[in-house]
């Protein structure tokens, strides 16, 4: 595991590329603005951005802060949970948009503190038994990596 802290600049500059996304989701037409739960997407794609950041900066890795159709670094995914025992999570339109050749990273933790847990590459993270809905209340389901099965971040 990497403990990476950011700094205050880099925090703002991860928050407005969040915001940025967000904007541009909402100016897509993304149903997004109807969602109940639209304060935690805000915080989503801030936090995500910033899980990106910490990754680019623990391996000294550019980032761009970009497109969100786009690989975050280079040709790495990151994941953040915020949640201490959160697993990593693929999604199937990460299938559609072609990834399974890429790696997958987990971060943990929010507000510019983050543990950078370890990485899989995404066609090894697709066992039948991780593909779920964890909420059991019907949302597109996704395969949980244990972080048991990642490749330790060091």
């Amino acid at each position: 595991m990497i403990h990476i802290e950011l700094n205050q600049e880099e925090i703002l500059q991860g928050a407005i590329a969040g915001v940025v996304r967000m904007t541009n989701a909402l100016g897509r037409g993304n149903n997004t603005i109807n969602r109940p739960d639209l304060d935690r997407i805000w915080q989503f794609h801030i936090e995500g951005a910033l899980a990106e950041m910490s990754v680019a900066k623990a391996y000294n890795k550019y980032w761009s802060s970009g497109d969100v159709n786009k690989l975050d670094i280079g040709s790495w995914e990151i994941r953040n949970t915020p949640r201490p025992d959160g697993d990593l999570v693929i999604r199937q339109r990460d299938v559609e948009l072609k990834k399974m050749d890429k790696y997958f990273f987990l971060v943990r933790g929010r507000f510019g503190k983050y543990d950078i847990i370890g990485f899989i590459k995404g066609a090894d993270g697709l066992k039948d038994e991780w593909f779920r809905d964890p909420t059991g209340k019907g949302r597109p389901k996704a395969w949980f990596v244990p972080e048991k099965q990642l490749i330790k971040a060091n």
